[in-house]
């Protein structure tokens, strides 16, 4: 039996010969500001052969391709938590809840490729920079 472990509890999954967790947290939060933000947290695949940079990359040509007005604000490298990544912010227009910002932080996690998404209205854009400047500094991996 294999162990699985989520925020609730651990369970035992019977018969597992190998497992891919492709798990994503969901987030609403309003600041001490009154900011209201969400935070995505999705481990996402990672074919064998793929770099970080190349499926981040290829993320972005179908963020392109499927969302309007997208615009890529900026790609960076960076480094959280010992971890270096690819971040990014870039804004596009939902149909629900109009212009969107997202700030990302795409990394490998034992071999596993994670995002942390903040998400914002275009007027938050500032705030939600700093919200996730503040939670990426702060991040601490398990080991």
């Amino acid at each position: 039996m294999l162990p699985y472990y989520c925020n609730e509890a651990m369970v035992l999954l019977p018969s597992v010969q190998s497992m891919i967790d492709r798990t994503r947290h969901a987030i609403e939060v309003v600041t001490e500001d009154g900011v209201a933000l969400d935070l995505v947290i999705a481990r996402i695949a990672l074919a064998p052969d793929e770099t970080l940079h190349g499926a981040v990359d290829k993320a972005l040509e179908e963020q392109r391709r499927s969302l309007r007005g997208f615009q890529i604000l900026s790609k960076t490298e960076g480094e959280y938590a010992g971890l270096f990544g690819v971040e990014l912010k870039t804004r596009f227009f939902d149909a629900s809840h109009g212009p969107r910002f997202h700030h990302a932080f795409h990394t490998v996690i034992d071999g596993e490729r994670v995002g942390f998404f903040g998400i914002s209205t275009m007027e938050d854009a500032p705030a939600c920079e700093a919200w996730m400047s503040t939670l990426l500094s702060n991040l601490k991996v398990r080991s």
